[in-house]
């Protein structure tokens, strides 16, 4: 079987990592379509895959889009896959037009989350309308966590009939033999504590990804200071870019750069360190469409707090792996981080249930055989 996986940015390389290594293990021929970009260069490297690179535009651009539809059309023709997955708004959105043209190929849609949630205006609704396109036009399409498909049946992005979820969610899993504590990692840990001049016996708040608004990161500073203001001993450890395409108020970068008890340190090319320093992993975004750093997290035995919001809140049992906290409230948030920084033993029974949680469904390979069941079943239909 052929498989062609498109992705549009060369950073969702690391949303396919290992799929490539894995389906040529059972015998299939695989097909990567992406931007151009470092991180799909490594995977071009390490995995036995065929890339082809395509500049994609990152927004709508009708003349861009135009162009593309034509390679896409061109490239399908020529390769001609067994079967597609496109996993991206632009490539589902691209590969699901092209559709028409070879309808007999089975095309999957990976929804990977709902932009339209966080946009408005006229913008909301030409987002909102590709997405139902696209959907609308796949043979398939795979909900990257339940609560996300539940939210997208419900506004009628797609129907229930033809949307699923792999195993409890994720679209890719993750590797829990890399995602989890070993001897190097903690002397790793130890440099970066020395380095940024973190007290050990501090409470530690890590946050991971990008540093902007809808990641929750206002509301994040806002519980931060509340916890400081009852004499809490925590400190904040922040790792991933600021990106000022969805900027948070200038006060709040000051923030950041200035107070004591924050540690930026940038993007990490290896978060595991960095997993390894926390007490507590916090993710408070406004829109995920699962949310990898949290079952990362768990994975090294962190207990997480995460907003209450499709997607997101798949990756946390409630009161059993963390804490689920109703979005965009920092008082509420700013209590879930007290409760947690005043039950140590309670955050750590949290973190050894998420650990034990993780390998029972979100390894790797869980969710690649049922990918590829998948896969077997629309070829054979």
């Amino acid at each position: 079987m052929k498989i062609l996986i498109a992705i549009s940015d060369s950073f969702c390389a690391n949303f396919i990592k290992g799929q490539g290594k894995y389906l040529a293990s059972q015998g299939h021929e695989v097909i990567v379509v992406s931007g151009p970009g470092i991180e799909i260069d490594r995977l071009e490297d390490s995995e036995p895959v065929k890339v082809i690179k395509i500049p994609f535009a990152r927004e709508i651009s009708p003349f861009s889009d135009l162009r593309d539809l034509i390679r896409v059309i061109k490239l399908v023709k020529r390769e001609k896959p067994d079967i597609i997955n496109a996993g991206n708004p632009k490539t589902g959105f691209l590969f699901s037009l092209a559709h028409i043209f070879f309808w007999r190929t089975p095309l999957i849609f990976t929804l990977r989350g709902i932009r339209s949630d966080t946009l408005s205006g006229l913008k909301k609704g030409i987002v909102r309308l590709t997405e139902k396109v696209t959907c609308a036009l796949a043979n398939k399409v795979i909900a990257i966590s339940p609560s996300l498909k539940a939210h997208a049946e419900q506004i009628g992005i797609v129907s229930k009939q033809k949307c699923v979820v792999l195993s409890k969610g994720s679209s890719n899993g993750i590797n829990i033999t890399h995602y989890s504590v070993s001897e190097e990692i903690y002397k790793k840990s130890k440099e970066l504590e020395h380095e940024y001049n973190i007290p050990p016996g501090a409470f530690k708040l890590i946050f991971v990804g990008r540093v902007t608004r809808d990641k929750g990161m206002i509301e994040l500073l806002e519980a931060f200071k509340f916890c400081l203001a009852f004499n809490a001993n925590i400190r904040l450890i922040i790792a991933g870019p600021i990106e000022r395409q969805d900027p948070i108020p200038e006060e709040y970068y000051s923030l950041i750069e200035e107070h004591p008890n924050i540690h930026y340190l940038g993007k990490q090319i290896d978060v595991r360190p960095v997993y390894m320093l926390g007490d507590v992993l916090i993710l408070y975004s406004y829109r995920e469409g699962f949310g990898n750093v949290a079952i990362e997290a768990s994975s090294m035995g962190l207990p997480t707090i995460v907003a209450d919001i499709p997607g997101l809140r798949d990756t946390t049992e409630d009161g059993i792996t963390g804490l689920r906290v109703a979005p965009k409230d920092a008082t509420k948030l700013s209590e879930a981080i007290l409760t947690l920084y005043e039950n140590r033993d309670l955050a750590k029974v949290y973190g050894k249930n998420g650990q034990l949680r993780v390998a029972e469904y979100f390894a790797n390979e869980i969710v690649w055989s049922k990918q590829l069941e998948l896969y077997v079943t629309l070829c054979r239909s």
